[in-house]
């Protein structure tokens, strides 16, 4: 979930889902599309009210709510497929001799190739054949799909919606390594406790769970792209021996194949809940209080094993080198973030004609990470994905805990005259764990 949004130009917006500052575009991007209700922007001035943060512009998204009714079912699946575009295929093994041995002639450097090993690629004979690596390793097109369920109702005094989403999508390589799997929730409830006090609770959950090679796709597709096609992923003498086809030392099939190469599995699970309790203070006209919390909870759980293995030269079997090496490592790490906010708001019209409106907000933010890594290498005795099965004296760990802490306070006053001149005034005082309190 990388993702690049800038509404001036300069850097990310903050980020306001529900009333609360969230984890910037990342927060955003996770979110489910079906429980969105609006997306608004601010910028410049208009932002300001949002304090420090908000140099960058401001995204306001408010999700989905209930309404009072009857229950109304929804139901949205979302079947695709999805291709590698702009993947140029590589020249066959004969016709890239031929080239090879012309550029030699223009350059008048002798043949790299003879003309009797050219024929037997020509006609494919054993040892000479072809070996297309991107038909190989890669499908031509694999499949997606989602799905969203969705509940949304309630009475005059109690309103609630409710939606369930998965998402699956498969990677490009034919080995099925890369799966990524989504299951996201959310539960709202609004409700009258009484004629001047509102009580709304917003609770939302996403898990999701990625297999993937050991090290990046963009790693693995590159040597798929400059291997050369006369060269196959097994030796000719032998079926089991993997060939070290390109310059890099490196062997596509084994790369994207997790019983050969190894694998990394990564874990989220994120949770996030908002209360904000609403009170029109009925012995003062217009004078109304709201104090709002949310309490958000996201822990990451990433685990990789890498495996070692021979690669062998194509024609002799001879063995080339060994490849990579044999470790197992975990990091965990957990994310929390306590958000609180108390408004008070006064609003009145005097003769008809004088529009006043007074707002006043506290608001605290407290964030904390903690995380763990922790490795060790392994000899041709592994048993399991387990730290412990490694050797003790290659274990190396590290880890560390970082806190933050964000305080402000706003005070906005606006006036007009029927509607037609408006004179609008804001403060904002704001502090921050980064600076000592002189």
């Amino acid at each position: 979930f990388n993702n690049n949004v800038s509404i001036r130009g300069f850097g990310s917006p903050l980020v306001i889902i529900d009333g609360v500052p969230r984890d910037g575009t990342q927060d955003l991007a996770q979110l489910n599309s079906n429980d969105v209700e609006s997306i608004s922007f601010l910028k410049d001035g208009s932002a300001a009210i949002y304090g420090m943060n908000s140099g960058n512009g401001v995204i306001l998204v408010t999700t989905k709510k209930g309404v009072s009714g009857k229950p109304v079912f929804s139901y949205q699946p979302i079947l695709s497929t999805k291709a590698a575009t702009g993947l140029e295929q590589t020249v066959d093994a004969y016709t890239y001799r031929v080239m090879k041995n012309e550029m030699d002639k223009n350059i008048g450097a002798s043949p790299t190739y003879a003309a009797d090993v050219i024929e037997k690629f020509r006609t494919n004979q054993p040892g000479f054949t072809d070996n297309n690596w991107i038909d190989l390793t890669l499908h031509d097109r694999v499949f997606q799909q989602q799905h969203n369920l969705s509940v949304r109702g309630g009475t005059d005094r109690s309103r609630y919606f409710t939606s369930f989403g998965y998402a699956e999508d498969n990677g490009l390589l034919k080995s099925n390594v890369q799966k990524y799997r989504r299951y996201n929730f959310r539960a709202t409830n609004s409700s009258n406790l009484t004629d001047n006090l509102r009580l709304n609770i917003n609770f939302a959950g996403r898990l999701d769970n990625t297999n993937s090679p050991r090290d990046n796709f963009l790693w693995v597709l590159k040597p798929i792209m400059v291997t050369d096609r006369g060269v196959g992923p097994y030796t000719i003498g032998n079926p089991n021996h993997l060939t070290s086809p390109n310059q890099e030392n490196t062997n596509p099939v084994a790369m994207m194949n997790p019983d050969l190469d190894g694998y990394r599995y990564q874990s989220d699970r994120q949770f996030a809940t908002t209360v904000d309790l609403n009170y029109d203070m009925p012995f003062l006209k217009g004078m109304k209080a709201t104090i709002l919390g949310a309490y958000d909870v996201n822990t990451r759980n990433e685990s990789a094993l890498r495996k070692a293995y021979d690669l062998y030269d194509y024609n002799t079997d001879a063995r080339i080198l060994t490849f990579g090496n044999n470790q197992y490592s975990n990091f965990i790490e957990n994310y929390t973030r306590i958000y609180v906010r108390g408004q008070l708001g006064y609003q009145t019209r005097i003769a008809d004609a004088h529009n006043i409106s007074a707002t006043g907000v506290a608001e605290m933010t407290r964030t904390r990470v903690d995380n763990v890594n922790a490795a060790r290498q392994f000899t041709d005795l592994y048993t399991s994905d387990l730290i412990n099965s490694g050797t003790p004296t290659t274990a190396t760990n590290s880890g560390f805990r970082n806190f933050g802490a964000l305080a402000g306070y706003v005070g906005k006053l606006n006036y007009d005259y029927k509607g037609k001149y408006f004179l609008e005034g804001m403060v904002r005082y704001d502090g921050t764990f980064r600076y000592a309190p002189n």
